[in-house]
């Protein structure tokens, strides 16, 4: 095939440039960006939890814990508005099942809210694991209000950019 006819030369050269500009908007996008900062409820922070930015969209979601000093951190998260979402219900101690031979309540568990007998011991490892899970995390756990971990309810927004950026997240009662 010769390509010394001028509408081969000109459909080659058209297919170039459809080719070419295909491949340079095919790696644009949105900018990329990292969001930090302080998570703190009545001025003093939260000390464990997560938070969660939703894409407006619905279409992303970047979840980060929240550390003891009330600090969170998502390296990489796409340029846009965003819900956010902030949770510590996860923290909240559960029931720990006693054994049989501990005055175990019918069914084998406390009621939900119940406080573990003082001088309770745990007689296996699942119940050793719960109990040391709550031990932990009940240092940790703060209550808030539930509105602020459901998108439905939740006010929290927040315009990500590209580049590093800091955002503090003040809940109130």
């Amino acid at each position: 095939m010769c390509l010394s006819s001028p509408p081969q030369m000109v459909r080659l050269c058209c297919l170039l440039v459809v080719a070419l500009a295909s491949s340079v908007l095919a790696g644009c996008g949105r900018p990329v960006g990292s969001v930090s900062g302080k998570v703190t409820i009545m001025n003093k922070p939260l000390k464990g939890g997560y938070v969660t930015f939703v894409s407006t969209d619905g279409q992303q979601t970047h979840p980060a814990q929240i550390s003891e000093e009330g600090t969170y951190s998502i390296p990489k998260i796409t340029a846009g508005p965003y819900q956010i979402l902030v949770e510590t219900a996860s923290l909240a101690p559960r029931p720990v099942p006693m054994s049989a031979n501990k005055g175990t309540p019918k069914g084998g568990k406390l009621d939900e809210g119940t406080a573990v007998p003082e001088g309770y011991h745990p007689s296996n490892a699942a119940e050793a694991s719960i109990a040391n899970a709550n031990a932990k995390n009940a240092k940790r756990y703060v209550a808030i209000p539930a509105r602020y971990a459901a998108t439905s309810s939740s006010n929290l927004t927040y315009e990500v950019v590209g580049g590093n950026q800091t955002y503090n997240i003040e809940l109130v009662n």
